[in-house]
Order: structure tokens, then C-alpha cells, then sequence
């Protein structure tokens, strides 16, 4: 477990790249005191940002709580930050991108 403004989230969260494929974000996580499935209620409107020092990529999830993007480079290294209306909701300094297409879901608030 660890901390999303003094709330706990489970670590599942971390979890987005495993295995050279795709996980998802959190089964279930909670924040502020909610439950929240993301396999049944989508956040919409959520921005994503992969970024390191010479690329950088923005997405925001479609009505359905989907981001599609594409990111131009293989193995690279790289930050991440989710943020919904406006506050970061999970954040990790280094990654390793090993695909170059990704489609996810971020679960409901």
C-alpha cells in the first residue's frame, strides 16, 4: 500500500508494464474514501503523460475511460503521471516502455 493524498491505493497501481505486456491500473483502488471497479465504471477526461528527456506524450481517456496512444520508441525509460480533474492520481519517476502501443483503462472515482 501506499499514499495518494493521505489516502491508500492499492499496489496494483504500480503495476502498468510487467512481462512486456500491459496491465491494468488497479483493479480496485481507493481514494477518498471510495471503492472504485475499474472494469465497470471508466473515468473520462483523465490525462496521462509519458515523458522522459527528449520525448514526451499526452493523452487524455476517451468516454469510456480508454487512452490510445502511440509512443515512438522501444526499451526506453521514462516517467508517468495520471492525473483526474486536475490532481495527480499516481505518479512514477522510471518506467521501461516495451511496447509501442497502449490502450488502458483507469478505474472510476
Amino acid at each position: 500500500m501506499f499514499q495518494v493524498y493521505g489516502y491508500p491505493v492499492v499496489e496494483q497501481v504500480v503495476s502498468i508494464l510487467a512481462n512486456e505486456m500491459l496491465l491494468p491500473i488497479g483493479e480496485i483502488i481507493n481514494i477518498n474514501g471510495y471503492v472504485m471497479d475499474w472494469w465497470h465504471h471508466p473515468i473520462p477526461d483523465a490525462i496521462l503523460v509519458f515523458e522522459n528527456m527528449d520525448f514526451r506524450e499526452v493523452a487524455r481517456s476517451d468516454q469510456y475511460g480508454y487512452f490510445k496512444l502511440f509512443l515512438p520508441f522501444y526499451h526506453k525509460h521514462c516517467a508517468v503521471r495520471i492525473y483526474v480533474d486536475g490532481c495527480l492520481l499516481y505518479g512514477a519517476r522510471r518506467i521501461c516502455l516495451r511496447r509501442r502501443y497502449f490502450t488502458f483503462v483507469l478505474p472510476w472515482r
